[in-house]
């Protein structure tokens, strides 16, 4: 039983089964994808573009169910929920990279399959309490620390990554928004994976080997919310 009006994480294989389920399909009476944007400023799906720009939703008499698929979709719009569960089965190959400041794990995945997984680390000092010329060194040795920390990792995504980049559909770099922004702006990794770069926000820490075991299973969830009295649907 899905929560009513209230968005929500389901992994691949449940939504799968309530894409199959038959009261739904006998009670559809439209199927729709709508551009993220036109869900910006609702507080209930407003979060639904981190995940996807394409929002499909099947609409009922009675409610909506708006559903926010794991990977970007080229496939024309979907007429039925076999459609949505054949673009859900679809093979994806993807690199993945969660970083941190200190470490990093590096990989290539498949659904619940991991092809490859590498962890590193590099010293990056967080917090230094004295002022003067002391915090003023503190400070250039940080970003001294960060600068080599972003070699490093580069240099790994090189050495593991990129060789396998004809065969990835794409490359998810995970972690907190700014360090991110600075290894991205420091490296041409950008360059190399282009249009196949996928951005997601992380709060996970202190990243190991099970995060890519987790990874292989969570990033194929998808986000749903199911709208009562089509109170939104109306509204868009």
């Amino acid at each position: 039983m899905l929560e009513k009006n209230k968005t929500r994480w389901i992994s691949r294989n449940k939504l799968i089964k309530l894409l199959n389920d038959y009261e739904l399909n006998e009670n559809i009476i439209s199927i729709e994808v709508i551009d993220s944007k036109k869900l910006s400023g609702i507080k209930e799906l407003d979060s639904f573009g981190n995940i996807n720009q394409q929002i499909i939703v099947i609409a009922s008499k009675e409610n909506s169910l708006f559903i926010g698929l794991p990977f970007p979709f080229n496939e024309l719009k979907p007429r039925s929920c076999k459609e949505i569960i054949s673009i859900l089965n679809n093979e994806i190959t993807v690199g993945v990279l969660f970083f941190e400041l200190g470490s990093w794990v590096s990989g290539i995945i498949k659904y619940k399959e991991v092809l490859l997984s590498k962890r590193g680390s590099r010293y990056v000092k967080g917090k230094h309490k004295a002022g003067g010329q002391s915090q003023r060194r503190f400070e250039r040795n940080r970003e001294k620390w960060i600068e080599e920390l972003n070699k490093k990792v580069y240099e790994d995504v090189k050495k593991y990554i990129l060789p396998e980049q004809n065969n990835l559909d794409y490359f998810i770099l995970l972690g907190e928004e700014k360090s991110l922004n600075e290894f991205v702006k420091s490296s041409n990794v950008e360059k190399a994976f282009g249009a196949k770069i996928i951005y997601r926000k992380s709060s996970l820490k202190n990243f190991n080997s099970k995060t890519i075991i987790k990874s292989s299973s969570n990033l194929w969830s998808s986000k749903i919310y199911l709208d009562i009295k089509n109170a939104i649907v109306e509204k868009i």
